[in-house]
């Protein structure tokens, strides 16, 4: 339940606001890095493929941080999931 009201409120946010446009441009969600496969995964059950793709962070300093810049630099890339542990 909790997965899928957040996962609701970041596609509404991302995709209406107020005067026809989005009220955000990008959004995080942060998890116990054992999790992040679970919420790509809750990602694809509730929104599909075609809606919502998340960007994943990889493990690794250099490859994170690889994957953090792209993902800030890149339009299409609006959902990124990361691991704290």
């Amino acid at each position: 339940g909790k997965s899928l009201q957040a996962l609701a409120l970041i596609h509404t946010l991302l995709k209406q606001g107020p005067r026809g446009i989005s009220l955000i441009r990008k959004a995080v969600i942060v998890c116990p890095a054992s999790l992040v496969d679970n919420w790509a995964a809750e990602c694809h059950k509730w929104l599909g493929p075609a809606r919502l793709k998340p960007t994943l962070l990889p493990q690794g300093k250099a490859a994170a941080a690889t994957a953090a810049r792209e993902f800030s630099a890149c339009r299409p890339q609006v959902l990124l999931i990361i691991g704290y542990e």
